[in-house]
């Protein structure tokens, strides 16, 4: 039971500064995206 729990949670642990580096890359696309939408409209 405890070792499915344990499986459950995640395939492997992601790195914290991993995690913070894909949020950056995430708010830069969205921030180009709303951006775009602006220009094009």
């Amino acid at each position: 039971m405890r070792e499915q729990e344990k499986n459950n949670n995640a395939p492997f642990p992601i790195p914290h500064f991993h995690a913070q580096k894909i949020a950056k890359i995430n708010q830069e696309y969205f921030t180009n995206l709303q951006l775009g939408s602006h220009k094009s409209s």
